[in-house]
C-alpha cells in the first residue's frame, strides 16, 4: 500500500491569493519546459473541484491514499486575502474527501493569526474529522510565536499531528520563519504533540534531522524533491532519505509527494508517476553507490507511519 501524505487540491483560482499563482507557476514553469504563461494556462485547466483529477493521478501513479492539506497564504504577505473565506475552502475541501472515503483524508488548514482560528480549527476535527493540521509559517510567523500555541494544545487533546512546512519557501514569503531551528522550541514546549516537519527542512535538511534527533515528538518527509531527478542528481536523493533513515531509524520518514493536482495530459512527462517510480524501485546508481532499504523500511515509509502517527484507518 501507498499513502501519500501531503497534497494539495485547489478548486478554482479564488482558492489562494492572486500573488501565489504568479509565485508558483514562475517557479515551476522551468520545471515542465513551460513559459510562464503556458504553466498559467496548465494549471487553471488543472483545477479539480470534485477531486477527479487528483484520483485519476492517484490511480496512474499507484498511490492508495492521499491525505488532503489546506495551505492558508492569505494573511501577513501581501495584505490579499483569498476571495473565498479559508472556513470555505475547508469545507469545500472536505467536501471532495466526502466524495472518496476510501481513498482521501483532510487535513484543516487555517493561519493562527486569524480571529477564528482555534474554530476553524476546532470544526475540522470534529465535524471533518481531520487527521491533521495543516500550518504555512512561509506566511511570515514563527512556529514558536504564542499565538499558534492554542491550536497546538487543541491538536493535543485530539491526538492529531501538527503539518509545518519547512525549508525554504517561494516568493515573497520568507524562508527564515521556516527555518527547523524555529521547530525546536515547539517541540520542547509540546513533548506530546506530534510535529510533523514536510520536506524535512529541504536545503536546510541537516539541521532539521540533527533538531529531531533530540526531539523524538517530530516526523517527516521527503516531498519536493523532486527538483534533484530533473537537474540529474537523483542519486543524492536516495543518499538524503538514507542518511535520514540512518539517524532517525525507519519509522519517521514518510511518503508524501507534496502535489497540486495537476492534469496529465497525454505525451508529456508524467511527474507525479515518474516520482512514485524513483522512490518505489531504487535505481541501479543509488545501490552502486551503497543505498538500499529493507522492505521492512520500505512498508514503514509507504504506508506504515503513516498509519501510525497520523492514525489512518
Amino acid at each position: 500500500m501507498i499513502i501519500d501524505t501531503h497534497i494539495h487540491i485547489f478548486g478554482s483560482r479564488d482558492w489562494w491569493p492572486e500573488w501565489t499563482w504568479q509565485a508558483i507557476n514562475q517557479l515551476q514553469a522551468p520545471r515542465f519546459g513551460k513559459t510562464v504563461e503556458e504553466m498559467a494556462r496548465y494549471r487553471e485547466e488543472s483545477f479539480d473541484p470534485t477531486g477527479e483529477i487528483t484520483v485519476a493521478n492517484m490511480d496512474r501513479a499507484g498511490v492508495d491514499k492521499a491525505v488532503v492539506c489546506v495551505a492558508d497564504l492569505g494573511l501577513g504577505v501581501s495584505g490579499e486575502d483569498t476571495k473565498v473565506s479559508i472556513e470555505e475552502i475547508n469545507r469545500l475541501t472536505h467536501d471532495i474527501v466526502k466524495r472518496y472515503p476510501e481513498r482521501l483524508y483532510f487535513s484543516v488548514g487555517v493561519d493562527p493569526r486569524r480571529r477564528n482560528a482555534v474554530e476553524i480549527v476546532e470544526t475540522g476535527i470534529k465535524e471533518m474529522g481531520a487527521k491533521t493540521l495543516k500550518l504555512y509559517p512561509g506566511a511570515c510567523w514563527y512556529p514558536s510565536d504564542r499565538i499558534a500555541y492554542p491550536l497546538y494544545e487543541r491538536c493535543v487533546d485530539a491526538g492529531i499531528p501538527v503539518n509545518f512546512h519547512t525549508g525554504p519557501v517561494f516568493g515573497p514569503m520568507k524562508s527564515k520563519f521556516t527555518h527547523p531551528i524555529h521547530i525546536d522550541e515547539v517541540a520542547a514546549d509540546f513533548p506530546d504533540l506530534t510535529i510533523y516537519c514536510t520536506h524535512y527542512g529541504h536545503g536546510s535538511f541537516m539541521e532539521m534531522v540533527a533538531i529531531a534527533r533530540t526531539r523524538p515528538n517530530i516526523i517527516g518527509d521527503m516531498a519536493a524533491w523532486i527538483g534533484w531527478f530533473h537537474c540529474g542528481e537523483s542519486v543524492h536523493y536516495y543518499q538524503v532519505w538514507r542518511f535520514i533513515t540512518n539517524m532517525l531509524g525507519r519509522g519517521r520518514v514518510l511518503f508524501a509527494s507534496d502535489q497540486t493536482g495537476l492534469k496529465y495530459k497525454a505525451g508529456e512527462s508524467d511527474e507525479y508517476v515518474s516520482l512514485v517510480n524513483a522512490v518505489r524501485q531504487i535505481p541501479e546508481e543509488a545501490k552502486a553507490v551503497g543505498v538500499s532499504f529493507t522492505e521492512e523500511e520500505m512498508e514503514s515509509f509507504f504506508s506504515g507511519n503513516a498509519r501510525k502517527w497520523l492514525k489512518l484507518a
